[in-house]
């Protein structure tokens, strides 16, 4: 194309040279003969020939152009094929551009000279036609015919001449055009290069793309195959796996088809199989014999201190006197208590009842223990046995189920499975998960939490791996009481992650095992408001001060940006802050999720403000964990509100001090100091009561001044006191005194130092922490003191006073006396009378005989008894417990006939009321007689009541007292306001209908 256009070009300019040579023949003076009309034409032809050819070839370029886009636009880049062809047509069209390019400028350049030229000549012609004097060739009037012609033939010439210049104007036109099309085809060029270039660039990056998705298909492919080569391994094992099992199932029932005809065989099976029944029944612990042991009976326990259950034949002694259940103080035999690990439980001794018993276990025995754990979804409860107290003697946990007896269900149980005897005491810990990872990958959850989730990748694992899972929730009030406790160190604290204990062989790997753990996001992080109106600034309501009292700016929230740290416990119980993990969290930023390369046991995250150190994370999670193993417990004081020395001192948790003072409260404990400031206790720890002041235990001997704290049994005491000098502390209305709670600690002590006697004058002293006892708390205690009162004879006993408010009353409580016997403290056990009453009880009877002692017994316990409570229901049962039930049903037949007695006496309250206001009524008194008649009052007793009561109103209130004598029990308030409407009384009848 590029020498088809300049072949056109080159042609065109050598068909210049004529024309303008003829030109000038044309204006010669001495003009040779007329120019050829076909050389002019051939000239002009030659321009528009090429005007069309460079349009032709333009649009050539353009059609191939717009075929090879139009081919990209249908397929898609990586199908498209040609594109050397349209590298090649777009390089191509650049070339005919340029060409275009500079042959408009040769155009240009070669018609400006012709311009110039054509001009010069004409004015040279104009200039010698006047210095020639040749005037005369020009048109004049009166010219003869040889002027005419040879004027006509100048005329024609400068026709020509003019038709010349039309033709070069033309040329001229046509080659602007050329020119502005040479331009529009040098910017489509530009346009289709760039588009060239782009294409080129879709077009490689399209190869690679197909280059990486061959490759990747050629790896699914090889993947594939790989897949289908092990399933068909797979398929065939197991086919030969089934083949071998049909095999020996085919042998087995040829070989029952062998037996299957003798009845005998048969026989034997189904006696076999009834055989296996039984032993699978006889060796259920459900189908047992039960044994329930009681023993003082506690808070939760209701008396019961175990359930044993034994296989039948496992003694040849009587089972029920084969063991002893003894309740042992925490005192004298303390349980080892793990971490996060809580007492639920007694702490019980399970012994044979004689060493001569022979026990042969075919099963082990099921020991039920009542516990009082809380519902929880983090804890379960454990049991705990120990053989014997000793050095090298430690609690062992068993395999622990709860268990419901149907007919107790009251107190919860917990059952474990066991051979031996001794001691045993359950336990609340963290839920242990058991979570297994095959080497298929996958995902493990936690069931505490489903959020603490193990992710593994496929391959990761060569082999399964198993691992005991814990989780020890962090609340937001943990972190908060943190920081209240350690101010400086915490300060920076923001939120913090479940503690995640892990016992785990973890193999050598390098990624792809991954944990996720919940962390609360920043609470204090400044989170995006919908939009709102501005709302227009206000100014203030009072004038400004006279001088400046400086700006104050509200600081910004610098808790906005946080830091998550990943730590982890050494073997040691020191936290450590682990390097270089990278923590990925969720959008929300309440997830972070880390990869494990190495065996971890505890894991905790926190977060922090921005630029916290290590160090300083560490020391928070370790006041974190101190935390967690330590309560904050309050001290409880309470005097009974009749008796101020009867006192009671129980250790709580501070969030139930409120619940525990109501308590108390019912129990008439209602007097006493405030409860204790809050102080730091372990689960388990032993505290023990002193008093400062004058007050003192009034038995200190008997009454022991020691007790563990646990969260979840009654950490209580007990206790009289009493005033040490009656003639001390005459400035105050009562005798004061502190009751104070000490525990085994770490002590200062300033021990002066050893200068060698060079000091003499002056003692210098070091401070050692030494072992010792710790002050938790003390408490202010008043005793009222007596009145002053004249002297009087000494008796052995105030009288008792007691009012009866319903059947039980002083004769019931005394016939009650008279007839128990020595089963009246096993009465007042069950009547919830506290032993330490029943002694002063004792004491103050020392010399009088056992009915007393009962009575003043069953007196302290009505006394006790809120008036709200079905007294009779309670003693009815207590006497039952005990076996009494003679006296039971003679207090419930006392029950009847005085409720009998409230009914018949409010009965006649009513008509007495009623028989006042029908005497009360004017017109009734003269018509008495005949409302008494239609009442059917004898006439005998009418007459009699005539002779002997002058008055109408007593004579109407006797007759009255006589119906209701007459009638007896059917004598009632309607029946007699019936009477009244009859008798035309119906103002009256209304009236007395009210009073009913």
């Amino acid at each position: 194309m590029e020498e088809s256009m300049t072949t056109t070009v080159t042609e065109a300019d050598d068909k210049e040279s004529p024309a303008a040579d003829d030109t000038n023949k044309s204006l010669d003076l001495e003009p040779k003969g007329e120019p050829e009309d076909e050389v002019d034409n051939t000239q002009i032809q030659a321009v528009i020939d090429f005007s069309t050819n460079l349009e032709t070839q333009l649009s050539q370029v353009k059609d191939l152009l717009q075929i090879q886009c139009d081919a990209i636009k249908r397929v898609s880049l990586k199908d498209y094929v040609t594109l050397k062809e349209l590298k090649y047509r777009t390089n191509e069209a650049v070339r005919v551009y340029q060409n275009c390019e500079e042959y408009a400028s040769l155009l240009v350049n070669k018609l400006s000279d012709l311009r110039e030229l054509i001009s010069d000549t004409t004015s040279t012609i104009a200039r010698k036609l006047k210095e020639e004097d040749l005037e005369s060739w020009l048109p004049k009037s009166g010219a003869d015919s040889s002027d005419k012609e040879q004027l006509s033939n100048e005329k024609s010439a400068l026709a020509r001449a003019a038709a010349k210049k039309a033709l070069i104007a033309q040329a001229n036109i046509e080659l602007a055009q050329a020119v502005e099309y040479s331009t529009k085809a040098e910017s489509e060029a530009a346009d289709a290069a760039a588009a060239a270039e782009q294409a080129l660039r879709e077009a490689q990056a399209a190869v690679k793309a197909a280059e990486e998705a061959r490759r990747a298909a050629e790896s699914q492919a090889r993947e594939q195959m790989e897949a289908k080569a092990k399933a068909e391994e797979k398929a065939k094992k197991k086919a030969e796996e089934e083949k071998c099992k049909k095999e020996e199932e085919e042998r087995k029932r040829r070989e029952l088809d062998k037996m299957k005809g003798t009845p005998e065989e048969l026989e034997r099976r189904r006696q076999e199989q009834e055989k296996a029944q039984m032993e699978l029944a006889r060796r259920n612990p459900q189908n047992w014999p039960r044994f329930t042991y009681e023993i003082e009976q506690g808070e939760f326990d209701q008396g019961i201190g175990c359930i044993i259950r034994l296989m039948p034949g496992t003694t040849e002694e009587d089972p029920s006197s084969t063991f002893t259940c003894t309740k042992i103080d925490q005192l004298d035999l303390a349980v080892e208590l793990g971490e996060n690990e809580e007492l639920v439980s007694n702490i019980i001794e399970i012994q044979p009842s004689s060493d001569d018993i022979q026990f042969k276990f075919e099963e082990p025995l099921s020991i039920a223990i009542p516990q009082c754990a809380p519902r929880s979804t983090v804890r379960e409860t454990v049991i705990k046995y120990l053989h014997s107290p000793g050095d090298n003697t430690k609690w062992i946990e068993t395999t622990t189920q709860d268990v419901v007896f149907d007919d107790m269900k009251d107190p919860k149980f917990v059952e474990c499975r066991w051979k031996k005897f001794g001691y045993f005491a359950a336990v609340t810990r963290l839920k242990r998960d058991k979570l297994t990872l095959t080497k298929k990958g996958g995902k493990a959850l936690s069931s505490v939490d489903s959020r603490i989730a193990f992710t593994a990748r496929p391959g990761v694992f060569k082999t399964g791996i198993a691992f005991t899972l814990q989780v020890q929730p962090i609340e937001l009030s943990t972190v908060s009481e943190v920081k209240l406790r350690h101010p400086q160190d915490c300060d920076v604290l923001l939120t913090s992650s479940p503690i995640v204990q892990l016992v785990m062989k973890l193999p050598n790997i390098t990624k792809g095992f991954s944990l996720t753990l919940p962390c609360p996001p920043n609470p204090k992080a400044k989170r995006p408001q919908t939009a709102r109106p501005e709302e227009k600034e206000r100014k203030p309501n009072r004038p400004t001060s006279a001088f400046s009292l400086g700006s104050f700016k509200q600081k910004e929230d610098e808790d906005s940006d946080d830091a998550l740290h990943l730590l982890t416990r050494t073997e040691d119980g020191h936290w450590t802050d682990v390097p270089d993990v990278i923590l990925t969290q969720t959008k929300k930023k309440d997830m972070a999720t880390f990869e494990i390369t190495q065996s971890l046991s505890h894991i905790l995250i926190l977060r922090t403000k921005a630029g916290t150190k290590g160090a300083r994370v560490e020391r928070i999670a370790t006041l974190m964990e101190a935390c967690l193993k330590s309560r904050v417990v309050q001290a409880i004081v309470r005097q009974r509100a009749d008796d101020p020395s009867d006192l009671i001192i129980q250790c709580v948790n501070a969030n139930k001090v409120d619940r525990t003072q109501r308590k108390l409260s019912e129990e008439y404990y209602d007097d006493g100091p405030s409860p204790s400031k809050d102080f730091v206790v372990k689960e388990g720890q032993e505290m023990q009561l002193r008093f400062r002041g004058n007050v003192n235990c009034d038995d200190e001997e008997e009454t022991p001044m020691k007790f563990c704290f646990n969260s979840q049994l009654r950490s209580r005491l007990s206790l009289f006191v009493t005033e040490i000098d009656k003639f001390a502390q005459k400035s105050f209305d009562c005798y004061r005194g502190f009751v104070q709670l000490y525990t085994k600690g770490m002590v200062t002590k300033h021990v002066p130092k050893d200068d060698d006697g060079r000091n003499k004058s002056q003692k210098q002293f070091n401070a050692v922490t030494v072992p010792g006892d710790v002050l938790l708390c003390e408490m202010l205690v008043s005793l009222p003191k007596p009145q002053p009162e004249a002297p009087k004879p000494l008796v052995y006993k105030a009288p008792v006073t007691f009012k009866a408010e319903g059947p039980i009353d002083e004769s019931l409580l005394h016939h009650i006396s008279s007839d128990l016997g020595d089963e009246w403290k096993k009465l007042a056990h069950y009547l919830n009378v506290k032993p330490v009453r029943i002694q002063a009880i004792m004491r103050n009877n020392v010399n009088n005989d056992t009915e007393a002692s009962i009575f003043d017994m069953l007196m302290t316990w009505a006394k006790k008894v809120p008036r709200s409570f079905d007294k009779v229901e309670i003693i009815g049962s207590a006497l039952t417990s005990i076996g009494r039930h003679d006296l039971a049903e003679m207090v419930y037949e006392h029950d009847d006939d005085y409720r009998q007695r409230q009914k018949e006496c409010s009965k006649d309250k009513v008509l007495r009321k009623a028989f006042i206001k029908i005497a009360q009524n004017q017109d009734f008194l003269d018509d008495w007689k005949r409302f008494a008649m239609h009442m059917q009052v004898p006439e005998d007793d009418l007459n009699e009541i005539k002779d002997n009561f002058p008055s109408m109103r007593d004579r109407c209130l006797q007759s009255l007292v006589r119906w209701r004598e007459n009638t007896g029990e059917k004598a009632e308030l309607k029946t007699l306001v019936r009477g009244l409407r009859k008798c035309k009384y119906k103002k009256l009848a209304d009236q007395v209908q009210h009073i009913g």
